[in-house]
């Protein structure tokens, strides 16, 4: 497909852009697409996508098309996939965005990593970014040590926002486990780190309503396994970081397990990653707990007949029109597959009873890494999932990839179901003693001043702090055609849809 793509677009020359659509537009109940964004290099949604109270889409990632180096990458769009606006932002050298999540008042707050060259006393740093709808920047925060720190996820509380991520900066060991939250002008309100003496870090955080509001968070260890494979780390806290009882814990087998999302429900805790042990290669994982972190249920999905090969979930989220859970992620090679990594979609019950699964893609590499459940027309819901593709790359090799399906999984084109294996590996809690001291944000440049471009730097505790000269670019750039979207209509594409 991608060859078929790439001569369709080739005499449309002049209309290179940022955005691409093609198969069918759905019924007149359902908008579906696939659709890419991007430029002439790599560009990828790494984990964040969300429909905006206004039933616009934002997705986050990073771009290689646009600037001198890495930079995040935002893009708007509404429900058929339509460019809004598309920008990236140059936080300072190789950075990239993990998270986007809207505030009570219609904002966006981004967490990410940034290289942050332009810091005096810090290497690799978190970061966190408050934009309004339409883009402009609003502050941005670097958080972290003179090591490598590195933001995973962001959630809103109020008017607070909670952060979760890795530092090599402070703590006991290698990385450690990072959460925090600053308020709404991105002030540290508190910070704390969690580990033993090898690498830990949390990939994902939510709320759940196991007494009162809690915090919880789910990533990977090697400080509490028998052999220095990975395992699930997850621990449950009160909102000011402090860990309930008998938490944090690891799950997991002999071989490498890790967790990239979790979901909090009323008391019910849920986590998505993968295991390795269960077959010959990762399979999609999900963790049913209690508030105790007490194993309920667990399941292990793979498309290949021996469960071999690479399958993982990247985020779980809770469907609010049917009470069932909706995750994406990738799967390898299935039966009835396309090729590579297709883009993963399954519906499971609250139990872990398999509702629906389909998979997306072409003959390359296709990922998902997040989902949103949205307003669908006419009172049904769909599914949109962004991530990236290497099978359709229209404007460079990677392309920032976004589908919509319907509520039976159909988007158009280039769809299938895949015949799944399944185990349940049983994996129980185990506990894992957790070292976790306070710690402070030192070095925190802010942006303002954005009409000027003007950059300011705070810096509390760096001895030798080089002030930065005069005025310094903001580089904020609206990618081309962001304000009059280029999109073209492939109607050709070579489909199979089951």
């Amino acid at each position: 497909m991608r060859s078929t793509l790439t001569r369709l677009v080739s005499g449309l020359a002049t209309f290179a852009g940022t955005a691409a659509l093609f198969c069918g537009m759905g019924s007149s109940a359902s908008a579906q697409y696939h659709a890419v964004y991007g430029g002439g290099a790599d560009d990828a949604a790494q984990g964040g996508i969300i429909e905006t109270s206004t039933g616009e889409f934002v997705s986050v990632g990073y771009s290689d098309s646009f600037g001198n180096d890495r930079d995040v990458y935002v893009v708007k769009t509404d429900k058929c996939g339509r460019l809004i606006w598309s920008r990236t932002y140059d936080i300072g050298g190789v950075d990239e965005g993990k998270k986007i999540r809207e505030t009570p008042n219609g904002e966006y707050i981004i967490i990410g990593n940034t290289e942050n060259l332009r810091n005096c006393c810090t290497r690799n740093d978190a970061f966190l970014m408050l934009i309004k709808p339409t883009g402009d920047v609003i502050w941005t925060r670097t958080m972290g040590g003179v090591d490598d720190d590195q933001g995973a996820d962001v959630k809103v509380n109020g008017s607070d926002y909670y952060f979760a991520g890795r530092t090599n900066s402070f703590g006991r060991g290698d990385y450690d486990g990072w959460l925090g939250a600053v308020d709404n002008g991105g002030n540290l309100l508190w910070s704390r780190v969690y580990g033993g003496d090898q690498a830990d870090g949390f990939n994902a955080l939510d709320f759940n309503d196991c007494d009162g509001t809690s915090l919880i968070a789910a990533g990977d260890t090697r400080s509490y396994t028998v052999n220095g494979d990975l395992d699930i780390y997850a621990i449950r806290t009160d909102l000011g970081g402090i860990p309930y009882a008998n938490w944090p814990f690891h799950y997991g087998s002999s071989k490498d397990d890790l967790a990239w999302s979790i979901l909090g429900h009323k008391k019910e805790i849920y986590i998505a990653g993968y295991t390795e042990g269960v077959g010959n290669g990762r399979e999609g994982y999900i963790l049913h707990t209690d508030c105790d972190g007490n194993r309920v249920a667990d399941i292990a999905y793979g498309g290949a007949t021996n469960l071999g090969l690479d399958d993982e979930f990247t985020e779980i989220q809770y469907n609010q029109f049917t009470g069932t859970l909706s995750l994406t992620g990738f799967i390898e090679k299935p039966n009835s597959g396309f090729g590579g990594h297709d883009v993963w979609l399954v519906e499971e019950t609250t139990n872990l009873a398999l509702l629906l699964t389909r998979n997306y893609g072409g003959s390359n590499h296709d990922q998902g890494w997040s989902i949103a459940v949205a307003n669908g027309l006419g009172g049904q819901y769909d599914y949109v999932m962004a991530g990236w593709t290497d099978s359709y790359g229209v404007f460079g090799p990677r392309e920032l990839y976004q589908i919509r399906a319907d509520q039976n999984g159909k988007s158009g084109c280039n769809e299938k179901e895949p015949k799944l294996q399944k185990k349940s590996p049983g994996y129980n809690p185990q506990n894992s003693p957790s070292w976790w001291p306070a710690v402070r944000v030192i070095c925190s440049p802010e942006v303002e001043g954005i009409e000027h471009g003007e950059w300011k730097y705070i810096c509390t505790s760096c001895p030798g702090f080089l002030q930065a000269p005069g005025e310094q670019e903001l580089s904020l750039r609206d990618n081309h055609a962001a304000d009059q979207p280029r999109v073209m209509m492939v109607s050709q594409v070579e489909a199979t849809t089951k």
